[in-house]
């Protein structure tokens, strides 16, 4: 089939085109840079540069697709900070995509977050519900899960994959938004403590691709990997790394308040937080979680933890990260 895969250098969408030129599909990895990413190099692939933020698919570069990706679906990072329209631009960016979709005989698989609303427990809890109420991230993940499950209603085949905390090769995010680099650098300098699903995202391509190619009859796919804990998986990379472990260790919920204090005073600063609150946030949304029947079968047992590190890391260093 032909795919067109929306963030194609993405962490997530590389590893999706990868998936799908080895089982011998028509692939067009889309992004914003003008010219071919370097992850995407020596692949049997097309690229097209465009930016779905402003413009929409056209119907020439829609021609005899059969299966579109979207591994770029938008999100924020910054609490006070960056891009004050993001909730809106995130909407006008999907109601274009779908929109181009309607009445096509085409399959959307959409990359969302295994994040869900939960009911708080405690103060951390509530502290985390208050985060959602104000953080426009979440207000942008809803607007999208929202439209895709309203499209899907009004008949467009899509499907919702949602991953958890997804680690892997090809990232290729500027050298300071990438956490292992910084960690094997001395810059994390405490280790928050919280339990941690970790996924391949060469496994979840593997499910999504065969979710596609089976013709998976649900709307949703959760896609899961290895329990474990934020200071188990800092001492897995440090250890493979041979770098020295964060010397301080707290609970990720006390790094929530300081993290919005901190982004606020940037903000006011005129400049993005070096530490988003979104990050102790997201730590502390995180549960264990085992792989179902659906992705066991479509995808197998996930791959050993330590062969993802270890891999993640030979990548960081042929890009010199490390």
């Amino acid at each position: 089939m032909k795919a067109l895969v929306l963030g194609g250098s993405g962490l997530i969408g590389n590893a999706i085109v990868r998936e799908l030129v080895a089982r011998r599909n028509r692939v067009v990895a889309v992004g914003r840079a003008s010219k071919l990413p370097a992850n995407l190099t020596g692949l049997d692939v097309g690229y097209l540069s465009a930016d779905l933020s402003s413009t929409a698919l056209s119907e020439d570069q829609l021609e005899g697709v059969e299966l579109i990706v979207d591994a770029a679906a938008p999100y924020a990072l910054q609490m006070f900070g960056g891009d004050r329209d993001s909730v809106a631009r995130a909407e006008r960016r999907t109601e274009r995509l779908l929109g181009g979709l309607r009445g096509r005989d085409v399959q959307l698989a959409y990359i969302g977050t295994s994040i869900k609303p939960r009911r708080p427990a405690a103060l951390f809890g509530i502290q985390n519900d208050l985060a959602r109420r104000v953080h426009p991230y979440f207000a942008i993940k809803a607007l999208v899960d929202a439209r895709v499950a309203q499209a899907s209603a009004d008949g467009l085949r899509a499907i919702t994959i949602r991953p958890t905390f997804c680690v892997g090769p090809w990232d290729m995010k500027p050298r300071d938004k990438c956490w292992i680099p910084a960690l094997i650098g001395g810059q994390v300098l405490v280790t928050p403590e919280h339990r941690l699903n970790v996924v391949d995202t060469r496994d979840v391509a593997r499910v999504l691709v065969s979710a596609v190619e089976t013709g998976y009859s649900g709307s949703e796919l959760t896609v899961s990997g290895h329990n474990t804990t934020v200071d188990g998986l800092f001492a897995l990379v440090c250890e493979s790394a041979g770098a020295a472990r964060p010397m301080f260790k707290a609970p990720a919920a006390l790094g929530i308040l300081p993290s919005i204090w901190l982004e606020a005073a940037w903000s006011a600063a005129g400049r993005e937080s070096p530490l988003p609150s979104i990050l102790p946030i997201l730590i502390c949304e995180q549960e264990w979680l085992e792989p179902d029947a659906a992705q066991r079968e479509l995808g197998g047992a996930p791959r050993p933890l330590a062969d993802t590190v270890k891999d993640a890391l030979a990548w960081y260093r042929r890009i010199g990260y490390v």
